[in-house]
């Protein structure tokens, strides 16, 4: 029978990884294996600064391998890695490398565990990363052409900073990783005259970047450390290669010097992308590399944990640190209905819509604040008692902290609420009201003109629960809530670094939309204008409606919901966290599970709250 590889332990206490020598072609320990990819492993300590290149790539199906060699033994590999180690070999030399699949025993669990978390130093420490995009066709070489020419339209040229939603707005079909588009390919000339109203030449320009983002490699969570992590970065595809520096210091840190936090890295992967990864708990583990908090957030890699497990952890650590506004991350998905996931942990395994409010990415403070939360001195002063607290050894899991603010004055009180029994979040709440009716999901389009009536139509179904609506508006409160609630009260940057700020005059690209502004009264050279105006609030529409639906509440609220929402769940703001969420009772009533959160016209900024509510203490399962 023939001999399989075999690892032999490393050596934790200095620091151990195995690095990969790729042999040249024909070597080998016998005529048959001198075909097969031939390599050695060695192990070297971090700590003695070895010279190696980090090879990043896409897996592909593990089930389907092909043998290589290593150290003389056949050893199973993708075929993918086996294409990349292949054309990686040098005819008259070897080449060193780190490579995941070879370079760690993955069938070793505590092995495992600790290589991944020196990832971040492996991938920094390397001379440079080779990203392998896999094998070409004829047609890429000329692609290939077309983004060289365009890298020397800008060179010269810094490190690229754009805006990604610039980008995103040339082709709404391209959900590869948003993060990614701010990596440097020496294009910032070219981008730069990219805005909400492009060109047909702008289109043309950016075409090729599109199909190369469009290769499997960019959806991997793991991309997000191998790209960035290194100062250079070789990306190879096929016999094509271009060169990239690496910008993670000049483009992701932010300025006032703050650490990378966990939770920035997880909504930046998260929300609109399609990022994946094969192990669900590598959403979480594949960011190690590059945040800061792990040990404040007392998180390490354990692959014996179980997904349910580490996605607990990662929701209790930064109940901690970010508070209920966390909980906006809950977003229903197929765990949280099976039951495995109590719906109060985040699935970050499952890609999250747009949130409301976009926690710290966005403003440390939130953009609504539908609970009246406290003001910044109170927060610091909460923090102050709860790092006094955990001095005294009551960081106990099993607790979970809230502030409310009364609604006359600043004063916070902090409240403790042990859990009742496991997989229950205790938290203090005011009910709104229930749902009684709902309209259709926003769905995508098929082209530019079917947009622009599904939209029409969508907005439409607001319209028709509006007519239900009695005694909670005025009609003056009520026509403002027909052009609010479709964005979410949002409008476009106004000379502001902030995404989505509020809204303020974007009732006129509602009015256009619906064909309610009289646009047959202005001369033609003057309409674009208007145009302009309505796909401006389209855009913001089509960014906050995706998987939401509209909703009505017995009492006459209009709200945009989760796409789950249904009649019979109830609105509550809890406290602590600056929008409303939809909550469904379970059958015994006796605890409740997060749909999501809402935006709930009238309620955004305390105005409820400021009616002094009955506050009551829920269950959530």
């Amino acid at each position: 029978m023939e001999s399989r590889f075999k690892y032999n332990p490393l050596n934790v206490e200095r620091h151990e990884i195995r690095l990969l020598k790729l042999l040249s072609p024909g070597s080998g320990p016998s005529l048959a294996k001198s075909a097969l990819v031939n390599c050695t492993l060695e192990h070297v300590s971090l700590d003695e600064n070895p010279k190696y290149q980090a090879l990043s790539y896409v897996w592909g199906n593990p089930a389907l391998t092909t043998p290589i060699c290593v150290d003389g033994k056949v050893f199973q590999a993708t075929f993918n890695l086996e294409a990349a180690l292949r054309h990686l070999r040098k005819e008259d030399a070897s080449v060193t490398l780190w490579v995941d699949a070879v370079c760690i025993d993955q069938g070793n669990n505590v092995e495992k565990s600790d290589q991944v978390q020196r990832m971040g130093d492996i991938y920094r420490n390397a001379s440079e990363v080779v990203i392998w995009l896999g094998q070409t066709k004829q047609e890429h070489s000329k692609l290939w052409a077309q983004l060289k020419e365009l890298s020397q339209l800008s060179a010269g040229g810094g490190a690229l900073e754009l805006n990604i939603d610039d980008l995103v707005d040339v082709d709404e079909r391209n959900t590869r990783a948003p993060w990614l588009l701010s990596l440097n390919l020496e294009l910032q000339k070219m981008f730069e005259t990219i805005t909400i109203g492009y060109s047909n030449e702008d289109t043309l320009l950016i075409e090729p970047l599109l199909k190369l983002l469009g290769q499997p490699w960019w959806s991997r969570i793991w991309v997000v450390q191998e790209s960035s992590l290194p100062f250079l970065a070789r990306v190879v595809w096929g016999s094509n290669e271009m060169y990239w520096v690496g910008a993670w210091e000049r483009v992701h840190r932010r300025s006032d010097d703050k650490k990378v936090k966990l939770i920035d890295m997880l909504l930046q992967t998260s929300v609109s992308s399609a990022l994946t990864a094969t192990d669900p708990r590598d959403h979480i583990y594949g960011l190690f590399g590059i945040i800061e908090d792990a040990d404040e957030l007392g998180i390490k890699v354990d692959y014996s944990l179980s997904v349910e497990s580490v996605y607990e952890g990662v929701a209790r650590a930064l109940l901690r640190t970010e508070g209920l506004k966390m909980l906006q991350c809950c977003q229903y998905s197929a765990r949280h209905r099976s039951g495995t996931l109590p719906s109060w942990i985040p699935d970050w395994s499952s890609s999250l819509r747009q949130l409301l409010d976009g926690l710290r990415i966005l403003l440390p403070s939130g953009v609504y604040n539908a609970s009246g939360l406290m003001d910044a001195r109170e927060a610091r002063r909460l923090e102050e008692w709860r790092q006094r607290m955990e001095k005294l050894n009551c960081q106990d899991p099993s607790f979970s902290f809230q502030a409310s603010t009364s609604s006359n004055d600043s004063a916070a009180t902090v409240l403790a609420s042990e859990e009742s029994k496991p997989g229950i979040l205790r938290i203090l709440a005011a009910p709104v009201d229930s749902i009684l009716a709902v309209g259709g999901a926003w769905e995508e389009a098929n082209g530019a003109l079917d947009g622009h009536f599904r939209d029409m139509l969508w907005v439409e179904e607001l319209e028709r629960l509006a007519e239900k609506s009695e005694g909670v508006y005025s009609e003056a409160a009520k026509k403002e809530a027909l052009w609010r609630t479709p964005i979410a009260d949002r409008g476009l940057p106004r000379m502001t670094y902030i995404w989505f700020p509020r809204a303020t005059t974007e009732a006129m690209g509602h009015d256009v939309l619906m064909g309610r502004f009289p646009l047959d009264k202005i001369n033609e050279q003057s309409r674009g204008f208007y145009y302009q105006k309505s796909r401006a609030y389209q855009k913001i529409l089509r960014a906050f409606g995706k998987d939401r639906r509209f909703f009505i509440t017995q009492t006459g609220f209009l709200g945009l919901g989760p796409d789950p929402a249904e009649p019979g769940d109830e609105v509550y703001i809890i406290q602590g966290a600056s929008t409303p969420f939809v909550l469904r009772p379970t059958e015994d009533s006796r605890s409740y599970k997060i749909i999501g959160e809402a935006y709930v016209h009238g309620v955004m900024d305390g105005e409820f709250m400021q009616k002094r509510p009955e506050m009551t203490t829920i269950d959530l399962c």
